[in-house]
């Protein structure tokens, strides 16, 4: 009897050390697990505060787009206001140099000398009226081609932010 017992404790000891030792691998494989799941979590955490960062820039830079296209677009419109008074300038100049020219003609009509030098004065005059308005009008230009293409530089970056969002 006693044997039996014997044989039944050292049956019920082994059986014991066997689920010890598959518990103790379970238990090194769950830890195994566990810092496995903190790296990759850790890692999740790096890229998220990288991501969060790259972020906060595009939104910064995206504020400063916008930024310079208001800039930009009350540029251009101070510029087309410019030219716009400039355009009116250049009428009232040409409409009473046509007074000019018709007082002359109405004192002058007997007088050809008087009436080349009145034809003279009138492409001289003109002439100077002209230059001018060409260079106003190049140098108006030049500037508002340039605010266009900061202007569609600006929106071209800024519908790349949109669309990498």
């Amino acid at each position: 009897m006693l044997e039996i017992d014997l044989k039944e404790l050292t049956t019920n000891y082994n059986q014991l050390i066997y689920e010890y030792k598959l518990f103790k691998q379970s238990n090194e494989q769950i830890i195994e697990q566990m810092e496995s799941d903190n790296q990759r979590r850790t890692q999740y955490d790096k890229d998220f505060k990288q991501l969060q960062q790259q972020l906060n820039n595009l939104l910064t830079k995206e504020k400063q787009m916008q930024n310079d296209f208001n800039q930009s677009q009350m540029e251009n419109q101070r510029l087309i206001e410019e030219l716009n008074r400039i355009n009116n300038k250049y009428e009232t100049i040409n409409a009473k140099l046509m007074d000019y020219e018709e007082q002359v003609e109405g004192l002058n009509s007997f007088s050809s000398t008087r009436i080349r030098i009145r034809y003279v004065l009138l492409y001289l005059v003109e002439n100077k009226v002209s230059v001018l308005y060409r260079t106003q009008m190049k140098e108006l230009k030049d500037e508002i081609n340039e605010l266009t293409e900061k202007l569609r530089h600006a929106h071209n970056e800024q519908k790349n932010i949109a669309d990498e969002k």
